[in-house]
């Protein structure tokens, strides 16, 4: 919490990570970049306006949906597309408190964005930072829960993407299966259809162990065009 309310970003210091972030997404497409970006930790709507007027501005990115957060230390969700939206975003509050922890703080909530697709169907994309590992794993999987409900509620037909940062870990999901409880009924995941023989995202040094943390999910209907697209990534 000190350091995100602490920090000096000074402009000097903004215009380097405005900069940084900028390589980073025209490395994809021949520069253009992802036609759907789900970022987290952003502090609001007003910086990721300035990002895409000032640094983005030839890629034509029309949607920014941020929906601002209980979380104090302003890490919001949010998606940057060249799809119009449908409707307004909606921001799914995630409840953490318990008779055992009645004042646990509030956490980042899921962030559920319609877009239009070229040929008019609905996509829904939602992004999630999920509570860290510094939090107990019921967190994690209330949580997961949040996100099926969200998903349940849906009209039929809907595509889905969900992609972000889960903090599940190697260690966590060996001992609970999350991912295979919670997820793998309903969706196709990224590790599991791409890369199969990659360690992980994110390296955890006391642990020595590799986990995959940052995670996208698809619509089971959509897992064959993401297999093709994750085989020409890899």
């Amino acid at each position: 919490l000190g350091e995100c309310l602490e920090k000096d970003w000074s402009e000097m210091i903004l215009k380097r990570k405005f900069q940084r972030i900028t390589d980073v997404v025209k490395q994809v497409g021949q520069g253009k970049g992802p036609d759907i970006l789900i970022l987290q930790e952003v502090e609001n709507k007003i910086v990721l306006e300035r990002w895409r007027d000032e640094y983005l501005k030839n890629l034509n990115y029309q949607t920014i949906a941020l929906v601002e957060g209980p979380d104090e230390r302003g890490i919001d969700t949010a998606v940057i597309s060249r799809l119009p939206l449908m409707q307004p975003p909606q921001l799914h509050q995630i409840d953490l408190t318990s008779p055992e922890d009645p004042k646990a703080r509030p956490t980042r909530g899921i962030l559920e964005t319609h877009l239009r697709l070229p040929n008019g169907d609905r996509l829904a994309v939602f992004a999630v930072h999920f509570p860290s590992q510094g939090a107990p794993t019921p967190a994690r999987i209330k949580a997961l829960e949040v996100l099926q409900q969200a998903t349940a509620a849906l009209p039929p037909h809907t595509q889905i993407v969900v992609g972000g940062d889960f903090n599940i870990s190697a260690k966590e999901d060996w001992k609970e299966k999350l991912f295979d409880k919670y997820i793998a009924p309903k969706f196709a995941i990224s590790h599991k259809i791409g890369c199969q023989d990659c360690v992980g995202t994110i390296y955890f040094p006391p642990d020595k162990t590799w986990s995959f943390f940052d995670v996208l999910l698809f619509a089971p209907e959509m897992a064959e065009i993401a297999r093709t697209f994750f085989d020409r990534s890899w």
